[in-house]
């Protein structure tokens, strides 16, 4: 049942461009990423299973530090927004202060996605230019 706050041109609009756009772009987007090479690491494994020695000082399994390293500067727009909320705006209802946490939360959940992208893949170039250079005899 449609609200009749919301005209069906609007609604009928809004449809096609869920199914009409993101719907193809969805698939589009899945042929080019299984048309995509495999993933593969700047070393060569051997298939032999050997017991790895402690060494506190090398991190073999960097991949989520880089990842968390990168988006933690969400926190920091986290802690300003709290600013923002308590010292700068004037909000008296309680809809608006929901309404505020909601975009703010969403929009620090995107900003920690690709700001963590960006750390790990500057560590996973970095990381392949150290690996490239060293010579295996």
């Amino acid at each position: 049942m449609l609200s009749s706050g919301v005209p069906f041109g609007t609604v009928l609009a809004l449809l096609i461009l869920r199914f009409g756009v993101s719907g193809p772009l969805v698939f589009l987007g899945g042929y080019f990423g299984n048309r995509k090479t495999a993933f593969e690491a700047p070393v060569e494994t051997c298939k032999i299973p050997r017991k790895i020695p402690k060494q506190p000082c090398e991190d073999y399994k960097w991949w989520w530090r880089a990842f968390l390293n990168g988006g933690s500067s969400a926190f920091f727009l986290l802690v300003y927004s709290v600013f923002y909320f308590f010292a700068k705006w004037e909000i008296v209802m309680l809809v608006c202060g929901i309404w505020y946490a909601g975009y703010i939360f969403v929009v620090l959940c995107a900003f920690f996605v690709v700001t963590g992208s960006v750390g790990f893949y500057a560590c996973l170039w970095f990381v392949r230019m150290v690996y490239s250079s060293v010579k295996i005899e």
